[in-house]
């Protein structure tokens, strides 16, 4: 009876190993590192939202063109009157007056009449300082938003790097666990063995079952691990498809440029948006001081005035010249500059402390990636040792000479020190990422 209870036991876990490592192979889909750095780069959605932006602000720099080109305008205006003055008016402007249009009695009680004005009109911007001004303070803004476009390329290709880092840790800790599982089950198989045997006790079986149970149970989370890191990756590459993606290239150690040593650089993109942007508020600054200098303007009026529709009979023109010199508005833009200068410290201070910020940012992660490269080290060689101290247990286990707790418990550790070593491979990476992000 208890030979036919194990041998079912048994016969459930060898199935869950066939169900677990079958499930990995449902749906996969392989990808390499490049080919998921190219996908998100056209089509991730972050980065398609940072490319409208700048499309944006482009367009609001084409109509500050205004400043200097001209306005010009075509109107065309039909009206029809026995107003005394307008009646008269109309007969000037299509040159059709005659003497007998003097006569006070048909002054005072004209015929009705029809005029259609057609009329070109043209604007001419001469002098406007704050105009031009306020022109390149967006133009500093295309600047900005150029840079951050170029920032959020970067920071989505390392958000690519990284999620692809963890699936690579999620396959190599599947494959830790599926390795881990097929030992158990050996063991257990060999426990059996051992108590039918009588040299071992119903506790040293029941414990190996729960060693069973245990990583069978840790199989199940990388798998959902597996799953959901699978679907994070296919969200920045912005793609709708089902399949679990499987990295092609396993998780190894990233070579190591000597970036320990470097310093940051205010070139970087990120930084180089915060310059524009201190550039644009002085510009924007500027154009309220230029609010006190004149403006000048040309404009002409070209038209017709015909009892036909569109008719081009009876041309005349209007030119002129428009100095305009706002002395004093209530105090408006003497506020205005106040306000202007304010938001221009404001971004100055941004910066600077952007810029601290940073320069934390670049020592702690550099730290970081020293510590990783200590402690792997370290994990490299708990794995070989852990390694040996299973050999060693299992074969005095085999003879009798170890207890199931002592089994079990090399059994988990060489299990963690594994998983640790490859956490520490994927904590190395990382920080190499991180640090290569930051030194753009």
């Amino acid at each position: 009876m208890r030979t036919n209870k194990s041998f079912k036991i048994l016969t459930f876990s060898a199935l869950f190993l066939i169900l677990a490592t079958s499930a990995f192979a449902q749906e996969v889909k392989q990808i390499s590192l490049e080919e998921a750095l190219t996908k998100a780069s056209l089509n991730n959605a972050t980065i398609k939202l940072s490319d409208k932006n700048l499309t944006i602000v482009k367009a609001v720099y084409n109509q500050t063109s205004a400043a200097f080109l001209p306005h010009i305008s075509v109107t065309n205006t039909a009206s029809i009157t026995n107003n005394p003055l307008n009646n008269f008016g109309f007969k000037l402007l299509q040159e059709t007056t005659i003497a007998s249009d003097f006569n006070p009695a048909v002054l005072n009680n004209p015929t009705e009449i029809k005029n259609f004005n057609t009329a070109i009109q043209l604007e001419q911007p001469l002098l406007n300082f704050d105009a031009f001004q306020q022109r390149k303070a967006v133009k500093a803004q295309v600047d900005a938003s150029n840079s951050i476009l170029k920032r959020t390329k970067e920071a989505i290709d390392f958000k690519v790097k990284t999620t692809y880092l963890q699936l690579q840790l999620a396959y190599k800790s599947a494959s830790v666990l599926e390795q881990a599982l097929k030992t158990a089950l050996a063991n257990k198989t060999l426990s059996e063995h051992l108590f039918n045997q009588g040299l071992i006790q119903k506790s040293d079986v029941l414990n190996v079952d729960v060693n069973v149970a245990q990583v069978q149970n840790q199989m199940q989370l990388a798998k959902s691990f597996i799953a959901n890191t699978s679907n994070e990756l296919s969200y920045l590459l912005n793609s709708n498809e089902s399949a679990i993606l499987k990295p092609k290239d396993s998780l190894v150690l990233a070579p190591n440029d000597d970036l320990i040593t470097k310093n940051l650089s205010t070139n970087r993109p990120d930084f180089l948006a915060y310059q524009s942007q201190i550039k644009s508020q002085e510009h924007l600054l500027n154009a309220t001081k230029y609010q006190f200098l004149p403006r000048a303007n040309a404009f002409s009026n070209f038209e017709w005035n015909t009892a036909n529709f569109l008719g081009m009979k009876a041309g005349n023109y209007f030119i002129g010249l428009q100095l305009r010199w706002d002395l004093f508005n209530g105090g408006k833009t003497i506020g205005k500059v106040a306000q202007q200068k304010a938001t221009l410290d404001k971004a100055t201070l941004n910066y600077k402390d952007y810029l601290a910020l940073g320069k934390v940012e670049l020592s702690k992660t550099q730290r970081q990636l020293n510590d990783a490269k200590t402690n792997l080290n370290r994990a490299e060689i708990a794995v070989t040792q852990s390694q040996e101290v299973l050999r060693i247990t299992t074969n005095r286990f085999k003879q009798g000479l170890e207890k199931t707790s002592d089994l079990l418990q090399a059994e988990t550790q060489f299990q963690t020190k594994q998983l640790d070593y490859y956490q520490a491979v994927f904590n190395y990476n990382h920080a190499l990422n991180y640090l290569i992000y930051l030194l753009k």
